[in-house]
């Protein structure tokens, strides 16, 4: 028997409504025992990320899974950490209030921090109480990159007498990132230039295996699972919020990276192996090169056509049980 992936989302589930797919994929794993999800991080300036993450664990059954949140305050622009987010702030501010699904379902479904006020984690205390308590972790990153960044640069505390970099080595298996444009150079689409200093220092100088997907923009889902899923379903209601009609379906891409994630390549995914990336925050382009010597890294694209991996994401956002 399978032992399940200990996995940890870490999502900005705010601009895009695949986050809340990737989540509702990641509760089906859970299910057929191929996952097990250790935790959930909100990486976004938001203060309704969290709650809806928590919503949809409930929903699932699941609330009792650890939820994480960025430190920083989204109103407060006067602290550094949060002004260097002003990127991703400007692009949030352009999706109206009514496509705001993550505010819309922490208002609407039960959960601990929307309704009861409930203190909502820091999410660099998660990730190294985590990464004190477990080991082989594969951590998923389809959001901005800046939790991650900091953990990287945490010290020893009272959680752990490890700096960041300790926990990582010993703990993490993978970090798979949903990022990037094509191969083998580009420029980031949206993730990593949303905080590009993040970016630069995980991306050049994570200390362990590292896969990078930026595929998904053809592969589509969401119509089907709007048709037949209860109207109490909160990703549908997610997906129905977020898009316009005559919009039936939305891309793929934090999808595809959390299937790779779990399954690995399971004849589900190419890979190229035996490069090094790199990543240039002034310019957000990137670069990988031929490296036989540098970390494991890798960058991941489906082996399947787009409507037969769409089928098979849409089957597992719908919580059908397919191996």
């Amino acid at each position: 028997m399978n032992v399940p992936v200990n996995v940890i989302l870490d999502t900005d589930i705010d601009t895009d409504c695949d986050d809340a797919g990737t989540l509702a994929l990641l509760h089906t794993l859970c299910g057929t025992e191929e996952a097990k999800l250790l935790a959930v991080v909100c990486d976004a300036p938001t203060r309704w990320g969290a709650p809806c993450i928590d919503a949809i664990n409930h929903y699932y059954g699941r609330g009792d899974i650890p939820v994480g949140a960025l430190s920083c305050d989204e109103d407060d622009s006067r602290n550094g950490e949060a002004s260097r987010l002003g990127p991703y702030r400007e692009l949030a501010g352009q999706i109206t209030p009514a496509r705001r699904y993550n505010k819309r379902i922490a208002e609407s479904y039960p959960n601990r921090f929307g309704r009861s006020g409930e203190a909502v984690p820091e999410a660099v205390a998660l990730y190294r109480q985590l990464l004190a308590e477990h080991s082989e972790v594969v951590i998923c990153a389809v959001g901005l990159l800046t939790v991650l960044s900091a953990l990287m640069k945490s010290g020893p505390d009272a959680i752990s007498g490890m700096s960041g970099m300790e926990l990582i080595r010993r703990s993490v298996k993978r970090l798979v990132v949903m990022g990037g444009s094509t191969f083998p150079e580009g420029e980031d689409a949206f993730n990593w230039k949303m905080d590009p200093e993040a970016a630069e220092n995980v991306l050049n100088r994570w200390p362990g295996p590292l896969s990078v997907s930026s595929a998904g923009e053809t592969i589509l889902t969401g119509a089907r699972l709007m048709e037949q899923m209860p109207p109490d379903h909160p990703i549908k209601f997610a997906y129905e919020v977020y898009l316009e009609p005559p919009a039936r379906n939305r891309s793929s891409w934090d999808q595809v990276t959390a299937l790779y994630a779990v399954r690995g390549r399971a004849k589900l995914f190419e890979v190229t192996e035996g490069y090094s990336i790199h990543y240039d925050a002034a310019t957000n382009r990137y670069t990988w090169s031929v490296n036989a010597s540098a970390p494991e890294r890798e960058w991941i694209w489906p082996a399947l056509p787009d409507e037969e991996i769409g089928g098979l994401i849409e089957e597992l956002m719908m919580g059908s049980r397919l191996t």
